[in-house]
């Protein structure tokens, strides 16, 4: 059997405990955080359109181009479905000053 660190011995003898999301640093745990974003950033509440040509898969890290009044639009959609971070003006992106 294997320890999953927070489950008490009790717990791992007598109960099953079910998981209703993925957990951090589990083998399909990237994929799922890539399907939930792109479901909501494809959604009517966001409309943005994915690209069939280049779906463009990201894990974590993303940056946002566009008007000033349009990035603070698609921020505040973003925050009220998940916790981020923003990380101000993009200064180096893939090594390119």
């Amino acid at each position: 059997m294997t320890e999953l660190g927070f489950l008490t011995k009790e717990q791992l003898e007598k109960k099953c405990n079910m998981l209703l999301n993925s957990m951090y640093g589990n083998v399909d745990a990237a994929l799922r955080w890539i399907r939930l974003k792109t479901k909501f950033l494809i959604s009517d509440k966001v409309g943005m359109n994915q690209s069939q040509t280049d779906p463009c898969v990201t894990v974590d890290d993303c940056a946002v181009g566009g008007t000033r009044k349009a990035i603070e639009e698609l921020l505040v959609k973003v925050e009220s479905e998940f916790n981020i971070t923003r990380g101000g003006r993009l200064k180096k992106h893939l090594g390119a000053d």
